[in-house]
């Protein structure tokens, strides 16, 4: 699964939890107050948007590949195989010989 797919999976997960816990009596779910249960899902559910959040922003470690990283692009059609070192951007080799006339 994508990376960002998983940071804006848990960031909606962790909101919806927040919404639940905040909009409980309003929504008719659980006792009428405000007890440890629906304190420790609002707990939950921040701290779950935020890692969300958290892992949205964190740079892409060395082994991820990407365009980022100079890698394959996403998208990119490698037929099949994996990438190889031919089909990361870079500077292109020296030229020998005399300079092109």
């Amino acid at each position: 699964m994508e990376r960002r797919s998983i940071a804006l999976g848990a960031i909606a997960v962790g909101v919806v939890m927040v919404l639940i816990a905040l909009l409980a009596d309003t929504l008719g779910i659980g006792e009428s107050g405000f007890g440890w249960r629906r304190g420790l899902f609002l707990a939950v559910g921040v701290v779950v948007a935020l890692a969300g959040v958290a892992y949205l922003l964190m740079p892409p470690r060395a082994g991820e590949g990407g365009a980022a990283r100079g890698g394959p692009a996403p998208g990119d059609d490698l037929g099949g195989r994996p990438a190889q070192e031919e089909d990361v951007a870079g500077p292109p080799p020296p030229r020998e010989g005399p300079p092109p006339e």
